[in-house]
């Protein structure tokens, strides 16, 4: 705790910011964050390989597809997930 310097409100310091509780739903959240952008990064690097070699253009939409679409259905998870479990 700080000292207060006039001496009043000793060891009652209500305007310090509280320090945000450690919980294991942050770290999950946070695993799962770096999965991604892991995944996203693989199927770039796949991409521009598929590209590169003149792959058929199936397989490069279905890169393309993977890429947009994996994404927006694991963020509407997340909405999903937040919304059913908001604090009330």
């Amino acid at each position: 705790m700080k000292n207060n310097i006039a001496g009043t409100n000793a060891g009652n310091n209500q305007n310090e910011a509280k320090e945000p509780q450690a919980s294991g739903n942050g770290r999950l959240r946070r695993m799962l964050a770096g999965l991604m952008l892991l995944i996203i990064a693989v199927l770039f690097c796949v991409l521009i390989y598929l590209a590169a070699t003149g792959a058929p253009p199936e397989a490069l939409l279905s890169v393309l597809f993977c890429l947009i679409v994996i994404p927006c259905l694991l963020y509407a998870f997340k909405l999903y997930i937040d919304f059913t479990t908001k604090k009330r």
